[in-house]
């Protein structure tokens, strides 16, 4: 099996169920690699669950693709997940959640919410090709390490999850309770 293709068709898989584009100056293929290329790291217990969520997606793109890419993918990937199955798994959460509301939209809206909730929204094709030695990559992979180390404001601030008016320190707290904390803040669905 040729390793490569399996990494770039799941990643294709991936970007197709965030429904993020991939294409054109506008498109996201260059920083879903770089989110793809980025280990997840638990730093709260709670957390390993999302490590599960993450290897979940493994499985249900084997069940298509070959019954064996789940397994080669635990190898090539982090046992823990990728900062793209994260945020692919944090974005179909919050569509399920969102469900039958006048919110209801597809996960490629709440995705790219996490994406400018953390300062990435705008790290489209296009500002990759024009990123000099010291750009982009370097931009990315320090938000991306934000997040992973919790380095963010105890507000959220810098996270996938900001709040305005937070009860608990967000460092602190597993990412599910960040992502329904910034559900019920920003989006009346009682």
């Amino acid at each position: 099996m040729n390793y490569e293709r399996l990494k770039t068709e799941y990643l294709c898989y991936l970007m197709n169920r965030a429904q993020i584009e991939a294409a054109g100056n506008y498109g996201y293929l260059k920083l879903c690699e770089k989110l793809q290329g980025t280990d997840f790291i638990p730093i709260l217990e709670m957390d390993e669950n999302r490590c599960y969520e993450c290897r979940n997606l493994r499985k249900d793109f084997a069940e298509d693709y070959d019954d064996d890419a789940a397994d080669i993918l635990d190898g090539l990937l982090s046992e823990n997940g990728t900062m793209m199955e994260l945020l692919t798994v944090l974005a179909e959460k919050m569509s399920y959640d969102l469900a039958d509301s006048e919110y209801e939209c597809g996960t490629g809206k709440w995705f790219k919410e996490m994406l400018e909730n953390c300062g990435l929204i705008e790290v489209c094709n296009e500002v990759y090709d024009r990123s000099g030695p010291d750009g982009t990559d370097d931009y990315v992979h320090d938000i991306l390490e934000t997040i992973n180390t919790r380095q963010f404001g105890w507000d959220g601030e810098g996270s996938l999850f900001p709040l305005r008016w937070p009860r608990e320190d967000q460092r602190r707290i597993e990412l599910i309770i960040q992502m329904n904390n910034y559900i019920e803040e920003n989006y009346d669905i009682s």
